[in-house]
Parts: C-alpha cells; structure tokens; sequence
C-alpha cells in the first residue's frame, strides 16, 4: 500500500473528499483522536468510528499526518502538512484545471456565482493596489 503515499511525481497522493473533512478538522484542533473527530463532525457528517479510523490510517499511509505519543489507549494524531500548503495546491489545481491556468477565470466564476462580495471586491482592489 506504500504505492498510495505519494504520486510519481514525488507529490502526495489527491485528498478524497472524507479525507478533506477529516483533514478540516485536525488542522482546527492540531491533534486530535478519532473519538474527538467523531464529536466535532457529530451534526454535519455522522460517520461510525471505525470509518474515522480507516480515513486516519489512510491518511497516515499518504503522509498527511502522523501519530503522537498520548498517555490513554486512543491514538492521537496531527496533521504535518501545513494547511496554506494544501490550500495553495488546491487553488492551482482548481485554475490549472477548470480555469485554463488563468485566475481572472477562477474570480469572474466567483462573481458571476455570488460565491463573491462587494465588500470582499473592494478588500480584493485595495490589496491588489497596494501589491504593487
């Protein structure tokens, strides 16, 4: 199963969906067990314990996290890759792949879906002045 941990291209292998969840979740504790993610995602994402478990091993195995030493029987884990790294990969993929490789795309998309606000706009305009 080592063949999951990472692509051929020495990159790490693709968050499924769950995976991303999870992952939400130990970035916003730092560590946390299964128990805990099972708390945390109770009323949105009801998932049996053993799902968490596999989801962390798999994790585990694509090197996103790792476990660290706890005093009781539950394993404990934390993330070890950075979340701004996997959001910075993300947003590149989403522009790489549905954008053409242009972020003007990626913006207009946000705009035209109201995914965007005025307010948000002019935030965007004053940092963009302000890049330069």
């Amino acid at each position: 199963m080592a063949a999951r941990k990472k692509r051929e291209d020495g990159e790490l292998a693709p968050l499924s969906r769950l995976e991303g969840v999870i992952m939400g979740v130990l970035w916003d504790l730092g560590e946390s067990t299964a128990k805990e993610i099972r708390a945390v995602l109770l009323d949105t994402k009801p998932l049996a314990h053993t799902t968490v478990l596999t989801i962390l091993s798999r994790l585990k195995e694509k090197g996103y996290i790792r476990e660290v030493p706890s005093l009781g029987r539950s394993l404990t884990f934390k993330p070890i890759v950075p979340k701004e790294k996997m959001a910075k990969e993300g947003v590149g993929e989403v522009i790489s792949r549905f954008f053409g490789g242009n972020p003007e795309g990626l913006v207009q998309h946000l705009i035209d879906e109201k995914k965007i606000s005025k307010a948000d706009l002019d935030d965007l305009r004053k940092k963009i002045r302000t890049s330069k």
